[in-house]
């Protein structure tokens, strides 16, 4: 099986920041100028790999439910370069250069028909024996970071399974769909699904109408004719006083059985529990943005009950928040989905909590309390947050 190695060559000096890199392309993942914008031009080299290497998991997978709601799976596998066989890993790369690799890994969830399928890019370097990690100081000078692990946001989305049965069946929205010509109607827009609607109604309003007139004509043609007269009233009310007082049924007391007898008894045929509809699961990598709209150091509440802070570094890079050990974003514990985000900040959470300078994030699927280091970031990281929030007069 061939890969593909591709490499940028331009002319004149290289900054660190833009020196070339070499890129590995596993089997099934294509590669663009428009996925790394930073190629310019293009060499292509083909080299000699083997397959896909799996690699067994350890037996010790551990499930850790936090109090806030949010759960975390661990599980450790060890990997060695040398299982792919390649010329790429089985050498030191030179100063610059990175080696992409492709990581897929399947999670299997109750709910779902197939287990969920992950998958994530991740450039490593290939170093010597007795290379060793670059000081703090040649670090703070350095463009490029050595992280000690790598992170990444997934969407999950959960649809139950499409069935045989044309009413079940999703309908196809083609209304953003591109029609040549279409922009020649100006502001016009076609109506979508309403019009057979419109259409049911109309058809069901005529035949009612007509139904209406039928009967009309009916009515016409036999007129009202007189009452000629009947039984009398009397006899009416005496044959209905004679209902009224008439006993049905039997005289003799009635013995009810709740029970059957234990001769005549049959056990009941055990139902079996209805099987859950299991769903179908699609992953998406979310791509991570470099343009953050705030950072600072926060107190995040991590058990309520112990009443229990933790001071992380914040970075707000929509729709995300993203969270960190320290502010060199190294180490990123934790992720916050902005979705559905309200912001609140109120006196009594001051008084409950003895923490001040309080606000609560609420989203679509938990809640957060923070505690600002004084009233200005307070402020600053609510309008960020909610920019659509009033603040309290």
């Amino acid at each position: 099986m061939e890969n593909t190695i591709q490499s940028r060559s331009c002319p004149g000096p290289v900054p660190e920041s833009s020196r070339p890199r070499i890129i590995l392309t596993t089997p099934g993942v294509t590669t663009s100028p428009s996925t790394y914008p930073f190629f310019q031009f293009w060499e292509t080299v083909t080299v000699e790999s083997k397959e896909l290497v799996e690699i067994k998991l350890g037996k010790q997978q551990s499930v850790e439910f936090k109090p806030d709601g949010s759960g975390a799976l661990s599980i450790d596998t060890p990997w060695d370069s040398s299982m792919h066989d390649s010329s790429l890993l089985n050498r030191v790369i030179a100063s610059g250069q990175r080696i992409l690799l492709q990581i897929s890994w399947s999670v299997d969830i109750d709910t779902c028909l197939d287990p969920v399928v992950f998958s994530m890019d991740m450039a490593v370097a290939i170093q010597a024996r007795d290379a060793g990690a670059p000081s703090r100081f040649a670090s703070m000078f350095s463009s490029t970071k050595r992280l000690a692990k790598t992170s990444a946001i997934f969407s999950l989305k959960l649809t139950p399974p499409l069935t045989r049965s044309a009413k079940d069946l999703w309908r196809l929205d083609t209304s953003e769909k591109y029609v040549r010509g279409e922009e020649s109607m100006g502001p016009w827009r076609p109506r979508g699904i309403s019009v057979v609607e419109d259409y049911e109604r109309l058809v069901a309003t005529e035949k009612r109408s007509a139904d209406v007139q039928a009967i009309k004509v009916i009515l016409a043609s036999n007129p009202p004719q007189p009452y000629s007269g009947g039984r009398p009233q009397e006899d009416i009310l005496r044959d209905t006083l004679a209902l009224w007082q008439k006993k049905f049924g039997h005289l003799r007391q009635i013995v009810l059985i709740q029970g059957p007898d234990e001769e005549d008894a049959t056990p009941a045929p055990t139902l079996e529990p209805p099987v859950p509809l299991k769903l179908v699961a699609q992953t998406k990598l979310v791509p991570r943005s470099d343009m953050s709209t705030k950072a600072g150091y926060l107190l995040l509440l991590s058990d309520a009950g112990e009443n229990t802070w933790q001071k992380l570094w914040f970075v707000l890079r929509r729709p995300h928040l993203h969270i960190y050990s320290q502010s060199d974003e190294l180490e990123e514990v934790g992720v916050i989905s902005l979705t559905g985000v309200k912001v609140e900040s109120s006196v009594d959470m001051v008084a409950l909590l003895g923490k001040p300078h309080l606000f609560t994030l609420f989203t679509s699927s938990n809640s957060h309390v923070f505690s600002a280091p004084n009233e200005k970031e307070l402020h600053t990281w609510i309008s960020k947050l909610d920019p659509t929030r009033i603040p309290n007069p």
